[in-house]
């Protein structure tokens, strides 16, 4: 009987071991989801891949590629662009041909996103490597790796685990959007002539009456010319050329075609070595200005000429418009503005953030018609999504990834190398479109700190000397706030429910900060912030669309608030499960858009329509909603004093032990180690009363803080692996089988702790058998039958005030006091001091 006792406890302690060691690589491991934009190659012409005109040729890289997690094992088809739901590196190839139109050219490779590492092999020879995920970016293609008319192949190793220093952004925490990984933008390998326009770096500048515009224009040109020198072929030695080259522009009507003015060098030629720029600069009067009521566009021709006859060309789209910060107010074109703003995530069913064009273009549409003309992200969007913002009136503010980064990151070299060159990267690929307000530096980082102040003044010079539009900035501290005076547009990020809230934030925030603009980062909530619960309806929708009407009303009329940005226009998908969640909803979605997930519009959408496009108020109804109360505490802990009860009057040795256990533990104790006292079964069952009372407190503390968002960050410090703090979630909702399975969890810790005393006495003077160690770790909690009452009333006594800390206190006393004794259970049994036992 001792045999198979020990042996069936063995099995159960490895089976624990191996669930907790193994679980989270196990999850690791599932099956790679990829969604895939297969209507990639129905982007509109006039917006092509990189400006490509009559001097450059692509060659196309999309589509079908093939995937693995090893080289050395198999590999599956997928298209790309894609992006997949899996973190982890995963490895991907294709095979292209290249005809002889590419001979004698300069080859440049295009991504215009890869999430987030990525290493790029060419036919096995390294192009580069790339961190950030969100920002377009390029590699030569050395000639002497391309092979004309036979295949070619290339291989990118992707590897979009995140950790908590050193990438942008750092491992997602609760509520952080969905780290996609994958190519999930296009892929393409531009061909140019061996000179060619590298850059076009456009500022201009109004006169005070913007009647002025005086344009700066520097073209940079590189040359990868070279010639073989004559009499020394047998030597085959190349050498570069320097050659002369001249250049200018033409800038014509975007909606006309009609040519405006052109610039050119004339007989003015530049010699170019290896690489050099070009400067044209021109005036023009009375250009008619970008903005979201007319947005006004140009083409801009940058041409370079040999002989004088052109060989590249690059066409950009611009718009001209002056934007200033001017003490507490913002101007667009000298009109001091309102600018409404929504939040944007690229994340669609289906696709994932790999969106198609007809997905972004119809949500621009939406946004425009709703009134909003501001949008802003976590991340910077893809090329055309500016160029569509360009075309139909909407500023954006292109953001730096960097969203509740604490103030260590900042300590750490190289996070700030990072941050500086993704800052370049997304200004230098960004700064061309009109649409752009502003650069996001950051938002909700920790900036009472330090080491933020630091990092933050740092970003800010670094940006002033790439570009003159705003920085941006939003926090939700006003008190201790050191980063806001540092920025041209600082934010206020405002989670209140109610426009009193609000008010009281504005005015402190005001009070300040006299002298920035007031901008209202973020306002709006959640459907979970409205107390959703197993009772809930439709009428939800309307309560979401009440409170966000509430809050839009008083931000309509202060006239102070110079910008707002509503959350957010659609759902999306979180990194992490969210144990606010109710267990019939998907735990990773997060429920808070005007649409939702697959765009369909909400009671608030329509709501605020009416309100801002139509001056109409809408009827909102504001009934009542019911709140489920548990009675499942109360019934379980009076299920728990019967069986005490019954077992107590039945069991004289069971009473005498409750007895002895807790007045006289070392005599009892004693006769433990003896084997003398106590049955397997009576151990057995006072572990399971033991473990349900505190599954019962668990449970209640749970369900009391179920739709409580600092309750959710808390536990997701300790429960690390998504798929436990899942079922956690799913439990939290039900209180019964919370009770159930935590009970047989806590159970099971027992059992564990009665190992690691059986192993730790293994190593002393004698040793106990596994049945006395159990004993010794069950009876111990005896202690802890005194928590049976409050158990029972806990979820009710919680809703009053000061009980929370109060019962958690207790709590923890029984617990302290539990592992005391236990301690010195311990040092009784085998003979020691209890210092031995702690150490």
């Amino acid at each position: 009987m001792k045999y198979h006792l020990k042996t069936n406890l063995t099995g159960i302690f490895i089976f624990v071991l191996i669930f907790v060691f193994i679980t989270p690589e196990i999850l690791s491991c599932r099956d790679i989801n990829f969604y895939e934009n297969r209507d990639y190659n129905n982007l509109p012409q006039e917006y092509g891949f990189a400006n490509v005109s009559a001097f450059r040729n692509v060659i196309d890289l999309n589509g079908e590629w093939e995937y693995t997690k090893e080289p050395e094992s198999g590999w599956e088809k997928v298209f790309v662009p894609s992006c997949y739901d899996y973190k982890g590196k995963l490895f991907f190839r294709k095979e292209f041909e290249v005809d002889s139109t590419f001979i004698g050219k300069y080859l440049e490779l295009f991504l215009y996103g890869i999430n987030y590492r990525c290493t790029i092999k060419i036919n096995n020879r390294l192009i580069g490597n790339h961190f950030g995920g969100y920002s377009a970016f390029s590699f030569e293609v050395p000639d002497n790796i391309i092979r004309i008319g036979k295949k070619n192949k290339i291989e990118i190793e992707v590897n979009n685990r995140l950790d908590v220093e050193e990438t942008i952004p750092i491992t997602q925490q609760v509520y952080g959007w969905k780290n996609y990984g994958g190519i999930f933008r296009e892929i393409f390998i531009v061909s140019f002539p061996k000179v060619f326009i590298n850059e076009v770096n456009i500022a201009y500048d109004f006169s005070d009456s913007l009647e002025n515009c005086q344009n700066n224009i520097k073209i940079t040109i590189k040359n990868f010319d070279k010639i073989i020198p004559p009499n020394k072929i047998e030597k085959t030695k190349t050498v570069e050329n320097i050659v002369e080259i001249g250049y200018g522009i033409e800038l014509y009507d975007s909606f006309s075609d009609k040519l405006i003015l052109k610039v050119d060098s004339g007989n003015e030629l530049l010699k170019i070595h290896r690489s050099s720029i070009a400067e044209v600069s021109f005036g023009i009067k009375n250009v008619q200005l970008w903005d979201i009521n007319n947005p006004k566009l140009y083409k801009l021709h940058v041409y370079i000429t040999q002989n004088k006859q052109k060989i590249d060309e690059e066409k950009i789209t611009i718009g001209y418009r002056d934007i200033k910060v001017k003490g507490d107010d913002i101007y667009i074109n000298n009109k001091k503005v309102k600018l409404w703003g929504i939040f944007y995530q690229e994340d669609y069913p289906g696709l994932g953030s790999a969106l198609n064009w007809n997905v972004i273009e119809q949500d621009i549409i939406k946004i425009k018609n709703l009134d909003f003309n501001l949008i802003q992200s976590y991340y910077p969007f893809h090329p055309y999504f500016y160029e569509l913002c360009n075309k139909h009136g909407i500023f954006v503010i292109v953001s730096l990834p960097i969203w509740n980064v604490p103030a260590v990151c900042f300590e750490n070299k190289k996070f700030n190398e990072l941050s500086i060159n993704y800052l370049r990267e997304i200004v230098q690929k960004n700064n061309r479109f009109a649409s752009v307000i502003a650069w996001g530096i950051g938002g909700e980082i920790e900036s009472s700190d330090i080491s933020t102040v630091k990092y933050v003044r740092k970003i800010v010079e670094n940006l002033r000397e790439l570009d003159s539009r705003p920085s941006f900035f939003s926090t939700r501290v006003i008190e201790n706030e050191k980063c806001a005076d540092l920025v041209d547009m600082p934010g206020l990020n405002l989670y209140v429910d109610s426009p009193e809230k609000m008010y009281e934030k504005i005015k402190s925030w005001k009070l300040k900060f006299p002298d920035k603009p007031l901008i209202i980062s973020r306002y709006g909530i959640d459907f979970f912030s409205l107390g959703i619960n197993e009772s809930r309806s439709a009428s939800f929708m309307d309560f979401h669309a009440m409170t966000l009407k509430s809050l839009y009303e008083k931000i309509y009329s202060d006239p102070d608030i110079d910008m707002s940005i509503l959350w957010s226009y659609s759902d999306w998908r979180m990194e992490k499960p969210l144990n606010i969640v109710p267990p019939d909803l998907d735990q990773y979605l997060y429920l808070i858009g005007l649409t939702d997930y697959n765009r369909n519009e909400r009671v608030s959408y329509r709501v605020l329509k009416a309100l801002k496009t139509e001056g109409k108020d809408l009827s909102i109804f504001t009934g009542n909603l019911k709140n489920y109360e548990p009675y499942e505490y109360q019934i379980i802990g009076f299920i728990i004093i019967v069986l005490l009860i019954y077992q107590y009057k039945r069991n004289r040795k069971f009473s005498g032990n409750i007895k002895r256990a807790l007045f006289f533990p070392k005599g009892f104790f004693r006769d433990v180690m003896n084997e003398r006292v106590l049955s397997l079964g009576q151990t057995i069952f006072f572990g399971i009363l033991i473990s349900m009372i505190f599954s019962v407190i668990l449970s209640s503390y749970f369900y009391f803080f179920k739709l409580s968002k600092e309750f959710d960050y808390f536990i997701s410090q300790f429960i690390i692996v998504d798929f436990i703090k899942e079922i956690i979630g799913r439990l939290t909702w039900s209180p019964l089988s919370f009770i159930l399975y935590i009970s047989i969890v806590l159970f099971l810790f027992l059992l564990v702790v009665s190992w690691l005393v059986f192993f730790w006495g293994m190593f002393q003077r004698f040793s106990l058998p596994i049945k006395s160690t159990i004993h010794i770790v069950f009876w111990a909690g005896v202690n802890n039958l005194f928590l049976i009452p409050i158990a029972m009333i806990l979820y009710p006594a919680l809703q009053y005030k000061g009980i929370v800390i109060f019962s958690l206190i207790i709590t923890f006393f029984f617990v302290i006091w539990n592992v005391v004794r236990l301690m010195n259970i311990i040092s009784i049994s085998y003979h020691v001091h209890v210092k031995k036992v702690i150490i």
